[in-house]
């Protein structure tokens, strides 16, 4: 059985589509099924972290560790689509980032647009929980399509677009946990050249338990060594960091995927951060 969760820090109707929401940073309402500051909680630390203090919450929840099923994660405004549905979102909704045949590189390029008011069409067009369960069959985990990084790998692309500070520190704390792994952790960043992006995944949890007890072994490191880095979004480092973690945690452990069509609502603004923009060469 899937469990597959929505992390928000604004009330959504998500239509009957059997997806709990998980409140975050300071969020709160009648719709919200979960809330990062309830039980085991690193909620102070969102401002860091962002979605992730709701990927924490659930994780540390003994209700869903002990059904022991799968787990999935989508957020506010990016969603999973299964195969079921690619015929309906490839019909109904346009790829403005695609810039794959340019050699150019972001975030959002493999990524589908939606409108808001479309979501619950897209619920609708099949059996979203089951079909997304079915599409975690057989594989470790599930994520949406990759897109390109160009030459210099996640820390090139990192650098790029936030100061690099918390990456080299990320590093050093994957190697004081063991060298060995900080070794292929940095040959790896350096040189990949696809991404997983948006911490948009399904897997079990015995999977996703193992990657938190790195991820946030690793993030909480790094944290306590970070200072204001000039405003709210770069202040997100943990956040950013995570995707990284999660391509490398996947490719060390080498986990099977499968990759599957997503969605961005059209309530993100084009070109609005910086990890988003198209960078062509």
């Amino acid at each position: 059985m899937l469990d597959l969760f929505c992390v928000s820090h604004k009330e959504l109707d998500l239509d009957g589509s059997g997806i709990s929401l998980v409140g975050v940073g300071g969020a709160s309402g009648d719709r919200f099924d979960y809330n990062d500051v309830d039980g085991e909680s690193i909620a102070g630390l969102n401002w860091q972290f962002s979605e992730l203090t709701g990927h924490y919450r659930i994780w540390k929840d003994p209700e869903i560790a002990m059904r022991n099923g799968k787990v999935g994660f989508c957020h506010y405004r990016r969603f999973l689509v299964p195969p079921s549905a690619t015929n309906w979102i490839e019909k109904n909704c346009p790829r403005p980032f695609d810039n794959r045949d340019k050699g150019g590189e972001g975030n959002y390029s493999s990524g589908y647009r939606i409108e808001q008011e479309q979501l619950s069409a897209l619920f609708r067009s099949c059996n979203y929980i089951n079909d997304l369960d079915s599409a975690s069959s057989g594989v470790d985990i599930v994520l949406p399509k990759r897109n390109s990084l160009l030459a210099g790998g996640f820390r090139g692309q990192y650098q790029r677009c936030h100061p690099i500070e918390p990456f080299d520190f990320m590093i050093e704390a994957i190697k004081n946990r063991d060298p060995a792994m900080a070794s292929a952790a940095r040959e790896f960043f350096e040189q990949c050249d696809y991404a997983y992006w948006n911490n948009l995944l399904i897997t079990t949890y015995k999977v996703f338990s193992e990657y938190c007890e790195f991820a946030f072994g690793v993030l909480l490191d790094v944290s306590s060594e970070l200072s204001n880095l000039g405003g709210v979004y770069q202040n997100r480092a943990c956040a950013f960091l995570s995707e990284r973690l999660l391509n490398f945690w996947v490719f060390y452990n080498k986990l099977v995927v499968r990759e599957v069509d997503w969605c961005v609502t059209s309530s993100i603004q084009l070109r609005a951060e910086p990890h988003q923009v198209a960078v062509n060469i």
